[in-house]
This record gives C-alpha cells, structure tokens and sequence, in this order.
C-alpha cells in the first residue's frame, strides 16, 4: 500500500479545507465602522467650558453738585441782634400810674388845663379808680382834674386847680403838723384828720389850689408819695 500517496493526499485535503475555512472566515467578517463618539462633558469640564458671565456695571449715582456759597441763603439778622436806642415812653403820661387807657386822658388833661398838672407815680397794687377815676373840667379857667386811686383799703387822692373856692370850706379844721412838698412845689401844708389820715394843702380856695389827700396811708407814706407827684407835659 502507497502510504505515502496517501498522506501526500490527506495533506492536501487538509489545506484545502483549511482554504475554505480561512474563506469563509474572511467572507463573514463584518467591516469595521468607525463611530466618533463626543465624550459627555463633566462638571469640571462645564465649569471649565463655560464662558463666566460679565458682570453687568451697576450704575453709580452721580452726585449732584454740591450748593455754591452764593446758592446758600444767608441767614438775616434778627431784629434783636441790632443795637436800638432805650424805648422811650409811649405817651407823655407814661410815667404816671394807670393803665395804657389812662393815659390819653392824662395827657388831654394837661393840655386843656392851664396850670400844672400833677400825677403819682405808686408802686404796684395802686390803680385808678373807676368811680370817680380821673376828672377833669376845662371849661372854666383854669380848670380843675381829680383823680383818685386804690390799694386795697388804702386810698389817695389829687385835687388840683380851681376845684374849690371858697377858702373857708377848702382846708380841714384844726391845726398844721408841719410841712411837706408837693411834687416841686415846697411849702405845702400837711394835715392829720384821722389816725391813719393824713393830707398836704397847697394854695387852698384859689384858682391854682392843690391837695393831696390820704385814707389808711401813714404820715411817712404819704410825705414820700406826694413828693415824688411829677407833672405832665403838656406837648
């Protein structure tokens, strides 16, 4: 038997199925396809990606334009900070006690009256009386004003020009305990008719008379008013 034969047959069996083997193989294989896949970005990667917003410029307020010196009102002195001459008197009269209604009064009655006219000057609590107040009649000359005040039970009295004229009735009784002015005028005749009444006569009965006359006033309180009596002008 050719073996030899035989084996050189069975290796050429054997390649050719290994041919066809190898055919088949290579007839199946799919193509390769290449795929391209884009990787899914990270969160580093996003943050690193990610253009950072440009932050919008708040807007700054511009500031308005400071007030100029002269746009500064400047401030007015008050009426106070200006150096006045002293008040004067409001009237005449405005040394003589009463009130702002008085003193018109006042000062009509020195100018219709032709002699002096006299008026005191008391300290507080005294004021005109409303009966009889302040009187006066110019038209006889020389005329003649009374005029009466109070100070609770404390009263006083002026009585000037031709308001009596009849000498025996125009002084009280008795006699003198002395002397005491009568504003400027010296020489006055001074009076005690109660305890604690006491009164100064000038010129009694005569056109240019004047009187001073005191209720619940002592002796030394009405010598000191009845010289401090000043008189009104008349202009």
């Amino acid at each position: 038997m050719n073996h030899r034969g035989l084996r050189a047959f069975s290796f050429a069996g054997a390649a050719l199925a290994l041919a066809l083997v190898g055919s088949a193989c290579n007839s199946a294989q799919p193509t390769a396809i290449n795929v391209v896949q884009t990787p899914t970005p990270t969160a580093a990667t996003q943050a690193t990606d990610t253009p950072t917003p440009t932050p919008e410029a708040t807007p700054v307020a511009t500031p308005s334009a400071a007030p100029t010196a002269s746009a500064v009102p400047t401030a007015t002195p008050a009426a106070s900070a200006t150096v006045a001459p002293s008040a004067g008197p409001t009237s005449a009269a405005a040394f003589c006690t009463g009130t702002a209604n008085n003193q018109p009064v006042f000062v009509t009655t020195a100018k219709m009256l032709k002699g002096a006219v006299y008026c005191a000057t008391l300290g507080k609590g005294w004021s005109v009386t409303k009966v009889p107040g302040w009187t006066y009649d110019a038209t006889k000359s020389p005329g003649w004003m009374k005029v009466k005040y109070q100070a609770g039970s404390a009263t006083i009295e002026l009585d000037e020009g031709a308001f009596c004229l009849t000498p025996t009735v125009c002084s009280p009784l008795g006699g003198s305990i002395g002397t005491a002015n009568f504003g400027n005028i010296t020489g006055g005749t001074l009076f005690q008719t109660a305890a604690t009444d006491f009164s100064i006569y000038v010129s009694p009965g005569t056109k240019n008379a004047y009187d001073i006359l005191g209720h619940n006033v002592s002796q030394a309180n009405l010598v000191s008013i009845a010289a401090a009596l000043k008189v009104i002008p008349k202009s």
